[in-house]
């Protein structure tokens, strides 16, 4: 498995810092813990194929873990197709999920598919496990 730090700035990004994200690539899986940053910019300079992306998973609601939900949205509606890169996007809060599913309900063309995104809202425990990964939520 291959673990990439693609941002791990604090709040504000800097010059040469993103704000928090990393990618977990195993085989033709990809996993990605927070969205702070773009991670749909930040997988095309890593040469990361969207549709390898099989689960997001975002730790809390801060902005600085979430911020990069929305381009990566935007990229898989105009350009990928959700028939092609269909990840599960695990929030801890209902709130996210939704302001997401608003934003897409806003800006999405009515010629185009409204389904598509997966959002689960996790608790504690095992979140996640497709035999690749495996992914347990604990509460601090």
């Amino acid at each position: 498995m291959k673990f990439i730090v693609a941002g791990a700035s604090h709040g504000v990004p800097e010059k040469n810092r993103s704000c928090t994200s990393i990618f977990l690539v195993s085989g033709e899986n990809t996993y990605i813990i927070d969205a702070g940053t773009d991670i749909s910019s930040r997988l095309l300079n890593y040469d990361i194929p969207h549709k390898t992306v099989k689960g997001i998973f975002i730790t809390h609601p801060h902005t600085d873990h979430f911020d990069g939900i929305i381009p990566f949205c935007d990229q898989l509606m105009w350009y990928y197709g959700y028939d092609e890169c269909i990840p599960k996007i695990h929030v801890p809060v209902e709130r996210l999920a939704t302001a997401v599913k608003t934003w897409r309900e806003i800006m999405q063309p009515h010629n185009m598919r409204r389904e598509g995104l997966d959002f689960v809202v996790y608790g504690d425990g095992v979140i996640y496990d497709d035999g690749v990964l495996k992914v347990t939520a604990i509460p601090n």
